[in-house]
C-alpha cells in the first residue's frame, strides 16, 4: 500500500501507473479481439463448410432418389422399347438430371440421349465402388461425357442396380464464394478423392493433426463430414489476417466480450456465435441502408431493343458482400416481412431508374411478389401511376407472381383486373415447373407468362430442351405474351429471336444483373458499363453485350418503342 501511495503521489509515478493501465487495457482488448475473432471465424468456417457440403449432399441425394425410382418404375427387357420409355419418363423430372443410362460391368448399353451413345461407351473401374460406401453405389467422378456424345461436358456417374444417372459437374456459380482456404473430398474405404478447393489440404491437415487452433502461426482449421462420412470439407484461415481486417465495430464488441469472458468462455462463445449468425446480421441490417437491387435487362422479340428490366433483390452484409435472395428470403417469409422487402426493392429500383435512365419509350420494371402479398391495396399505393423518364419515356410496372398453387382464383383475378386498370401488368413466373400450372394459365386474366429458365438452359437434345417449342405454343394458344428467361447461348438467342411466339427474353447472354448506372449505359450504347460486361457461358458463345447491335438511328432510339 505504501509503495502504491508513493507511486501515485508523484507526477512521474501517476504517469507510470496510467501507462501501465493503458498497456494492460490495450493488451486485454487485443486478447479479447483475438478471442472474438477466433469464435467468429470458427462459426464462419463451419457455415462455409456446411454450405459446401450441402451442394454435394443435395446432388447425391437427388441422384440416389432417381435411382430408387428407376428400380421401382422401369421394367421390361433391359434397353427394350418399354424399358427405354421408362428411362425417358423418369428423365423428364425437373431435377436438373436429364441424362440416364443403363449398363452392367464397365459398359453403357442404352441412354436417354438419343443417337449420342458411342459404340465404345465403356466406363472403366469406378473411383469408389459400391462395396466401399454406405450408398451401395458405384461412383465415377469428374468424367468427360464424350462416351455420351458430349466431349465438352464433365459429370459424375452414379450406378446402382444397373441404372446410371449422370450428375452435371457443379457449376462455379453454384458454389458459394470461399472466404477461406478449403478442400472438398469424397471418401470410401480408405480412399480420399479431391473434388474442389485446394488439392491435398485434407491429407495435409489430417495427417499432421493440425485441426483446431494452432498458436504457432495463429491459424484455425475445421473439418466437417456429411452423412455417412462420404463427403468431407476441411477449411483453414489465419486469425492474424482476420484481426487486421476487422471493422472498428469489432473493437467495441471486444469490450463487451471481455466482460462476458469472465462469466465463462463457453457461454461467451455461444453468445458471440448467435450474434454473428447470418439471420441476426440480416435482421439488424434489414433496412434501406442494406437492401438494394440489381437490374437484369429484358430484350424485345427479335433482339432489337431493351423493353424493361427485372429488379433482383440483394442484401449488403456487414463486410460489404452482396447476398442473393436464396439466403435471406426464407428468413423474410418465416417472419412475414415480404411486403417490407418488396417496398424496399421497389423504392430502390424506381429511384435509381428515374435518376439515371434516359429512355424515349415504355420501360417496364418487373418485380417478384408472392400470392400472399399480391393485393391491389398494397401494390397500387406502392407502385402508383406510370412516371415520366428522362428522354420522354414512361416507367411502367409488371408484377411477377411465384407459386400460384392453391390460390383463390376469383379473388386473385379481381386483383389482376384492378391492377391492369391502373396500367400494372401481371405475369406468372417460373411457368413449367413447381406451382405455375396449366389450370392457372387458362383461368387467370394474365398479361403474360415467364417460362422457367430450365427450358432455355437445357441441352437441346434433352427432354426439357425439346419441350421448349411446345411450352411456347401452349402459352401463346392461351392468348398470353411469353418472356423466356435463362438465355445463355448465341444459338438459343438466335432461335428465340426468329420465333414469332416470343415477346421478350432475358438471360446472361443478353446481360447479367447490373446497377442502374450500368443499365443506363447499356440502354444508351448497347454495351453495359464495366466491370459488369456480360460474359457468355464457358462454351465460348459471345454475349450480346459484347457485340455490335444493329442501330436504326441514334443510340437512344435503339431501345425505345417504335
Amino acid at each position: 500500500m505504501t509503495l502504491w501511495k508513493q507511486a501515485i503521489g508523484t507526477k512521474r509515478g501517476r504517469g507510470f501507473v496510467l501507462g501501465f493501465v493503458f498497456i494492460a487495457c490495450t493488451l486485454s482488448t487485443v486478447l479479447a479481439a483475438v478471442f472474438i475473432s477466433t469464435e467468429y471465424l470458427r462459426a464462419d468456417l463451419r457455415r462455409q463448410n456446411d454450405d459446401l457440403l450441402g451442394i454435394y449432399d443435395r446432388a447425391t441425394d437427388s441422384a440416389l432418389a432417381i435411382l430408387d425410382r428407376l428400380k421401382a418404375e422401369v421394367g421390361g427387357p433391359p434397353c427394350g422399347r418399354s424399358f427405354q420409355e421408362g428411362l425417358n419418363r423418369v428423365a423428364f423430372m425437373p431435377d436438373k438430371i436429364n441424362a440416364i443410362a443403363f449398363g452392367a460391368g464397365d459398359r453403357i448399353e442404352c441412354a436417354t440421349v438419343p443417337g449420342a451413345l458411342q459404340d465404345s461407351a465403356r466406363l472403366g473401374e469406378p473411383d469408389i465402388a459400391a462395396s466401399e460406401n454406405s450408398y451401395k453405389a458405384d461412383f465415377w467422378l469428374g468424367r468427360n461425357q464424350s462416351l455420351l456424345g458430349f466431349p465438352d461436358m464433365i459429370g459424375t456417374l452414379i450406378r446402382r442396380d444397373g441404372f446410371i444417372v449422370i450428375v452435371p459437374e457443379t457449376e462455379a456459380a453454384d458454389i458459394p464464394p470461399a472466404r477461406y482456404e478449403y478442400e472438398v473430398v469424397f471418401k470410401g474405404d480408405g480412399k480420399v478423392l479431391h473434388r474442389s478447393g485446394r488439392p491435398a489440404l485434407y491429407r495435409e491437415l489430417s495427417a499432421s493433426g493440425e485441426l483446431g487452433l494452432r498458436f504457432e502461426d495463429l491459424t484455425l482449421a475445421i473439418a466437417v463430414c456429411g452423412r455417412s462420412d462420404f463427403h468431407c470439407v476441411i477449411s483453414r484461415t489465419s486469425i492474424a489476417d482476420a484481426v487486421e481486417k476487422s471493422p472498428l465495430a469489432g473493437f467495441a464488441i471486444a469490450g463487451l466480450a471481455l466482460i462476458v469472458g469472465y462469466l465463462g468462455r463457453r457461454k461467451g462463445a455461444r453468445t458471440i456465435e448467435r450474434y454473428c449468425s447470418f439471420e441476426n446480421r440480416f435482421l439488424r441490417g434489414f433496412h434501406a441502408g442494406h437492401v438494394t437491387c440489381l437490374l437484369q435487362p429484358i430484350l424485345s422479340a427479335g433482339g432489337t431493343r431493351i423493353v424493361g428490366a427485372e429488379a433482383l433483390a440483394r442484401w449488403r452484409d456487414a463486410d460489404g458482400t452482396l447476398v442473393t435472395p436464396e439466403r435471406f428470403l426464407p428468413i423474410v417469409r418465416r417472419r412475414g416481412e415480404g411486403r417490407k422487402l418488396t417496398k424496399l426493392v421497389v423504392e430502390n429500383a424506381r429511384a435509381a431508374i428515374l435518376e439515371t435512365l434516359v429512355f424515349s419509350g415504355d420501360f417496364r420494371l418487373s418485380i417478384n411478389v408472392s400470392p400472399h402479398d399480391y393485393r391491389y391495396d398494397f401494390l397500387y399505393p406502392l407502385l402508383g401511376d406510370p412516371l415520366e423518364l428522362k428522354g420522354g419515356g414512361t416507367l411502367t410496372y409488371a408484377v411477377e407472381i411465384v407459386e400460384t398453387e392453391g390460390v383463390d382464383i376469383p379473388g386473385i383475378s379481381r386483383e389482376m383486373l384492378a391492377l391492369r386498370a391502373k396500367g400494372i401488368e401481371t405475369y406468372i413466373d417460373d411457368f413449367g415447373v413447381g406451382y405455375a400450372n396449366i389450370g392457372n394459365l387458362a383461368a387467370l386474366p394474365l398479361d403474360g407468362v415467364k417460362l422457367d429458365r430450365s427450358f432455355a438452359m437445357a441441352n437441346e437434345a434433352s427432354l426439357l430442351g425439346r419441350m421448349l417449342p411446345n411450352a411456347l405454343e401452349l402459352v401463346v394458344s392461351a392468348g398470353h405474351k411469353v418472356i423466356v428467361e435463362g438465355v445463355e447461348t448465341k444459338r438459343r438467342f438466335d432461335t428465340l429471336c426468329s420465333s414469332p411466339k416470343v415477346d421478350s427474353m432475358q438471360g446472361y447472354f443478353i446481360g447479367r444483373p447490373m446497377t442502374a448506372d450500368q443499365l443506363a449505359a447499356f440502354v444508351k450504347t448497347g454495351l453495359p458499363a464495366e466491370p459488369m460486361l456480360a460474359r457468355g457461358p464457358r462454351d465460348g458463345n459471345r454475349p450480346i453485350a459484347g457485340r455490335q447491335v444493329p442501330q436504326p438511328g441514334a443510340a437512344d432510339e435503339l431501345h425505345a418503342d417504335p
